[in-house]
């Protein structure tokens, strides 16, 4: 029986073709591992459910402490013991908002240089989110503290509140010039260390627009706790308002009123 040398290396060749498409696509779409980094998060957010639970209640129990014995040594705990539920949600909600950012900086820069630059880019953004919620670690206790000791709202109460916020922003006459805002680039210099400085300051001015559309639900779910199937909602939302709905679009509005309307009923029952 004659084997055809042709048959048998058509597999390798539609392997080594796949290869080349991979390639490809992986220099075209940079934003791969920001989406990645995402993935895995969220993988393990879901994979262990009880770690939403168990960061939420330890966040409860060091708000509370703070708020009663008002130390430093506490105010430390707090911040540590919110920020690191902090970080993974920018992670897994935030980086999948950047792919124009980061295209931008990957196809700016030399091609050795495009992964260093990007990671740096993370970093900026990263850093500043950081920031917020060190201050919202800070303000959110003894803001939930008042609102509990002045109207008798529940925790449940207090986050719905806090999308109802979100809901009304949405219609703010100021919305569409910040949605436009998030598409906002600046020059990257591509000599030297010059590269890095300018893709963090880009980095750093990203998270700034993104605290500024994005803040009331980012509070919204710290005082849910960093609840997981919350954060993936929320999350789908705000990609789609990203790259789907049109700035002027109210349906944001509507979806945190439902959020905060499942808050209030979960109350109730």
């Amino acid at each position: 029986m004659r084997i055809h040398l042709d048959s048998v290396e058509f597999p390798f060749r539609r392997v080594s073709h796949y290869k080349k498409q991979i390639r490809l696509w992986l220099m075209l779409s940079p934003e791969w591992w920001a989406w990645a980094l995402s993935g895995l998060v969220w993988l393990w957010l879901l994979v262990s459910l009880e770690f939403g639970m168990a960061a939420g209640n330890s966040m409860s129990h060091e708000h509370q402490s703070m708020v009663s014995t008002n130390t430093l040594s506490n105010l430390a705990m707090t911040i540590s013991g919110g920020l690191g539920a902090w970080m993974l949600m920018v992670v897994a909600m935030m980086f999948p908002v950047l792919n124009e950012q980061i295209r931008h900086v990957a196809f700016s820069v030399q091609r050795k240089r495009r992964e260093a630059s990007i990671a740096i880019l993370l970093l900026g953004y990263t850093l500043i989110w950081t920031v917020a919620g060190v201050l919202f670690s800070i303000l959110l206790p003894y803001l939930s503290q008042l609102l509990a000791d002045t109207f008798a709202l529940s925790n449940n109460l207090i986050a719905a509140s806090a999308f109802l916020l979100a809901a009304t922003l949405v219609w703010l006459p100021s919305r569409c010039k910040t949605m436009t805002a998030c598409a906002r680039t600046m020059p990257i210099r591509i000599q030297g260390w010059h590269t890095y400085a300018d893709s963090l300051q880009f980095g750093a001015k990203t998270a700034l627009v993104c605290i500024r559309t994005c803040w009331a639900p980012m509070v919204a779910l710290m005082l849910a706790h960093h609840d997981t199937l919350t954060m993936l909602v929320v999350t789908v939302l705000l990609i789609y308002q990203r790259y789907r709905l049109p700035h002027q679009s109210k349906m944001l509005s509507y979806a945190w009123g439902m959020l905060a309307l499942g808050f209030i009923l979960v109350d109730l029952l």
